[in-house]
């Protein structure tokens, strides 16, 4: 249920409370709903395997794992410190104390597109408080606080109605073939 209903219903929730403002959109947002996370990505990696020819068409993936608290107050973005920067910027206008981060963590479905070069983001537990019933027998709907859900769908649709609004085009770029190996063997060592 924590892992991952929780940010399923987030994503699910904030789907519904944009779709309102479609038409106002200036770019577009495809919602996944992925399995097999926790056994080798199997279901990103098989998105990202049968959509290699619109990979081009992706700026920047937003994973929501598992959600809590701490979430809604920290996201970690991976390979652009353009769009760590951007999305920092969206923040501090919308008056969000969110820390955002460009680090490196390969933990979630997001993974896949970053090996294909396409730059990502998750909300993040920079706090350290993880909560315990993770993968274990605790973790069952009736553990799952619903203002868990509402705190990070109130952060992060503000975010995604910012730029998907946005005029601007993005930062974020897919990064090359060679840039990537450049990439990756930097975080590696």
């Amino acid at each position: 249920a924590f892992d991952n209903v929780s940010g399923v219903v987030t994503v699910m929730e904030i789907a519904r409370l944009l779709s309102s403002f479609k038409d106002s959109f200036r770019r577009k947002l495809r919602v996944i709903i992925y399995t097999g996370e926790e056994l080798g990505f199997i279901g990103s990696k098989a998105y990202v395997g049968s959509h290699k020819d619109e990979l081009d068409d992706i700026s920047f993936v937003v994973n929501m794992d598992s959600i809590f608290p701490a979430t809604s107050r920290g996201m970690a973005v991976m390979w652009s410190p353009e769009m760590r920067d951007y999305i920092a910027g969206i923040f501090a206008t919308i008056q969000r104390e969110v820390d955002v981060k460009n680090i490196f963590c390969m933990s979630s479905d997001y993974l896949p597109f970053m090996l294909e070069g396409i730059p990502s983001g998750r909300p993040a537990d920079f706090e350290k408080v993880f909560p315990p019933i993770s993968h274990t027998s605790k973790d069952i709907l009736e553990n799952i606080r619903i203002d868990w859900v509402q705190i990070n769908v109130n952060v992060y649709a503000q975010l995604l109605a910012r730029i998907l609004i946005d005029e601007d085009p993005l930062p974020a770029k897919r990064l090359l073939r060679t840039k990537l190996k450049n990439s990756w063997r930097k975080k590696m060592l």
